[in-house]
């Protein structure tokens, strides 16, 4: 044996070590995700193919090591030689195929896709076999290893194709991402993807054009990177130390669906996020504040961010909270009625209505109650946007550049998923999608409203609401979790040092100065936190952001309001405005229940611990089955599709009475009371909406065992209108909030029994939902709630 020879075979030695050494280390880094995706998943295509990627090659790496040994002290290893190749390229194809299912997966499960991408895998596949077995006559020596150069050319070509086609779908649906997530996984997925290419390639030089000896040098380094990167790809197996998902083994399935758990893999973590105290916020200069990180605070600081030249600091009273409770579609609800999430705001009582407090959450974490509430991305309708300059297709604009859409899957559209790409934008902040998992009395309450003369629509997006139809919800269709306003839009821009953002501290005033033209100018920013008051300037403007309870009392505590209010509470008076606070309205609400016979998955099923925990597992896991969506149908419906002609009319005289009455015709509200009149002849415009919940245990219910669902209807337009008002010249002191239920002047509310009507007139529906249900399937709960404890 040559020098030559034996320095290749040595030098061939320590690198399969080496690799050896990379992938035994790499396991153990990854161990807690290697058991979840190998012995915490069900046989499938997916396990079977992460299994033969990841324990393949620590066979063919020892066969490699052990080849090289033997060959090194001049042994005949050919037939081990041939059985070990075999092992390589069993391993290498199960990693292209894991890259397979990543790119799937990115092209948003298109199924075209997949049968491309396997079909171009399976001839490649076939090639390089052929060429493994009989290798063609070229002008290179015909020694095996030497031929082995023709299919790992293959291998790299196929490589370079998914590269590519991962590169087109970024272009395709992804181009104008700005998830952190979507980045990530993107530009990983291509750093990761070069890496493999890189390797192929150089092993393929080494076969083809180094001697003989030097041929094994970069087989197992390849099957180790494929591994190891290959799984990277498709589970974004953590490459540091990361906080993994707890499991609970005998937690109550009620509490163990409530605990907050981090998913910081999950939902891209809070790049660039860190705690500023507040007395380190209160030394900075700003351009802007905006009182409360809400749903619109943080889209409206992060948009101002992307000028450079001006700081903006956003004041939060909650805390940012990644958790399940917040990220999990199916677990919404759970952190309602939590102080930690849930400012947990109540009505006066209301006299005609038992004189009950009615509960309206609000959130408390940064994001606001897009963190709480259903995930329903909808736009309203087109008759009702006319006024000049917030109308439809300012609103639609509006909506559409803030969308980042993706198609629903197939499954989706079978559930009457809207598939209407021109009604939604693709290159916006917030994903939206519809949900993957539909509850089996989806399709039936479609049929059952379609037989009570409700159409089904395709496409509410469109500005027409009218009808049963499926919404598209804000998730993220890549890991089916929450799309809300701090990871759609801060964590795009955390990074910048011009955005700064404090949680944990509650905005109590704003504080002005009189200018030489004898108008205000906001200068100071007043803040509480953790017992202490503290005031940070301001150079331009100060944006009130914390939502329609506390944004009036925040400018009545600021001087701006009703004189007489702002004097009984020692308020100085700097804007004379009555109007804040005043002409609040609600959804009210009333919901009746069913019992279901048969066999039917409502989330009823959680109670059950094992069940709960079961569905929990496979959702951590797979982002699929019941916990990856929650409810899906609405219907909107006009006034002539419940109410007889007759009865119509009656009511319409009635109300037209009212409204002579003076305390009406001298009302600030006249002109939108004559605009509420004229819709309710008008078919295009939705009185009621009706939604269906896939649960519901009434207390009348002796069966342990029973499934259920609720049936809740909401007024679309009250004439009520209460208020909203500081009681104190604290912060901290909650606000007065009165709906007026049924109250109003002149009896004009009578329209707003309407939602306890259509209940009473349909307490049998037809099949195929009347069918599901038992005898005595509706009973409407006597009482109306506000909209805000379903829907927020």
């Amino acid at each position: 044996m040559s020098d030559s020879d034996s320095f290749g075979l040595q030098l061939a030695k320590y690198t399969n070590v080496a690799a050896l050494a990379i992938l035994i280390y790499d396991y153990f880094v990854t161990l807690h995700s290697e058991v979840r995706w190998t012995c915490g998943r069900k046989w499938g295509i997916v396990r079977t193919t992460f299994t033969v990627s990841r324990y393949v090659p620590f066979a063919g790496a020892v066969m490699t090591l052990y080849s090289g040994l033997k060959t090194w002290g001049t042994q005949n290893c050919m037939p081990f030689n041939d059985a070990d190749s075999g092992i390589h390229f069993l391993g290498i194809v199960a990693s292209e195929g894991l890259l397979i299912a990543r790119i799937y997966g990115f092209s948003g499960n298109n199924n075209t896709c997949l049968i491309v991408l396997l079909s171009f895998s399976s001839v490649i596949l076939v090639m390089a076999v052929i060429l493994s077995v009989a290798p063609m006559n070229l002008d290179i020596p015909k020694e095996g290893a030497r031929s082995s150069a023709l299919p790992y050319g293959l291998l790299l070509f196929f490589e370079i194709v998914l590269m590519s086609t991962t590169a087109f779908l970024r272009y395709r649906h992804y181009l104008g991402s700005h998830s952190t997530l979507m980045r990530s996984i993107y530009r990983d997925g291509l750093l990761y993807m070069f890496c493999i290419m890189m390797v192929s390639a150089a092993n393929v030089l080494v076969i083809a054009v180094l001697p003989t000896s030097f041929s094994d040098m970069l087989t197992t380094p390849q099957i180790v990177v494929h591994s190891v990167l290959a799984s990277r790809i498709l589970f974004s197996l953590p490459v540091k130390k990361v906080p993994v998902f707890p499991t609970y083994q005998s937690t109550p399935s009620t509490e163990m669906l409530s605990r907050p758990h981090e998913l910081d893999a999950m939902s891209g973590g809070a790049p660039g996020y860190a705690m500023v105290s507040a007395a380190d916020f209160s030394q900075q200069d700003f351009d802007y504040i905006i009182m409360g990180g809400g749903t619109t605070g943080l889209a409206l600081a992060s948009i101002l961010s992307t000028n450079t030249s001006v700081r903006v600091g956003v004041i939060e009273a909650g805390l940012r909270k990644d958790d399940e409770m917040i990220l999990v579609p199916g677990m919404v609800g759970k952190a309602v009625g939590n102080p930690e999430y849930d400012w947990n705001f109540v009505t006066k009582p209301q006299p005609f209505a038992q004189n009950r407090k009615m509960p309206i959450p609000r959130g408390k974490v940064l994001g606001g109650s897009s963190a709480l509430n259903y995930m329903a991305y909808c736009r309203g309708s087109e008759l009702e946007l006319g006024i000049k300059g917030w109308n439809w297709n300012t609103i639609s604009d509006a909506i559409k550049s803030a969308e980042a859409w993706s198609p629903p899957t197939r499954h989706a559209k079978a559930h009457n998923a809207d598939n209407v790409a021109k009604n939604h934008g693709r290159y916006g902040y917030v994903k939206t999608t519809a949900y993957s998992y539909y509850y089996d009395l989806v399709l039936p309450f479609f049929e059952t409203m379609n037989k009570l003369g409700v159409v089904t629509n395709q496409s509410e997006a469109s500005g027409d609401v009218i009808g049963i139809w499926t919404y598209i919800a804000s998730i993220d269709p890549q890991i089916n979790t929450r799309c809300y306003s701090t990871n759609a839009y801060y964590d795009r821009v955390s990074n910048r040092p011009n955005i700064v953002v404090l949680t944990g501290a509650q905005a109590s005033k704003v504080i002005f100065r009189q200018t030489s033209s004898s108008d205000l100018q906001a200068t100071v920013v007043e803040y509480h936190k953790e017992g202490r008051t503290y005031k940070v300037p301001v150079r331009r403007e100060v944006i009130i952001s914390t939502g329609a309870l506390q944004t009036p009392q925040l400018l009545e505590l600021s001087g701006i309001g009703n004189p007489d209010l702002l004097r009984r509470l020692n308020i100085p008076v700097k804007i004379d405005l009555p109007g804040v606070g005043e002409n609040l309205q609600d959804h009210l609400r009333v919901s009746m229940g069913a019992e279901l016979k048969g066999s039917h998955e409502t989330t009823d099923d959680l109670n059950s611990e094992t069940f709960a925990q079961q569905r929990l597992e496979q959702y951590r896991l797979s982002r699929t089955g019941m916990l990856s969506s929650t409810l899906s149908t609405l219907v909107l419906i006009p006034s002539s599709s419940f109410i007889p002609p007759d009865k119509m009319q009656s009511i319409l005289s009635t109300l037209d009475e009212a409204l002579k009455l003076p305390q009406i015709q001298n009302s600030p509200w006249k002109k939108w009371y004559d605009v509420q009149r004229a819709w309710l002849e008008n078919d295009g415009i939705a009185q009621l909406e009706v939604i269906l919940y896939p649960s519901y245990t009434h207390a009348g219910c002796t069966n342990e065992k029973a499934k259920h669902y609720t049936i809740s209807v909401f007024l679309q337009h009250a004439w009520s209108r209460g208020h909203v008002h500081a009681t104190s010249t604290s912060v901290l002191d909650s606000p007065e909030i009165d709906l007026a239920i049924l109250d109003s002047l002149g009896n004009i509310g009578v329209w707003d029994k309407q939602p306890e009507e259509w209940c009473a007139g349909r307490q049998h529906l037809p099949n195929p939902l009347g069918n599901s249900s038992t005898s005595h399937a509706l009973w409407p709960r006597k009482s109306f709630e506000t909209g805000e404890k379903a829907k927020l």
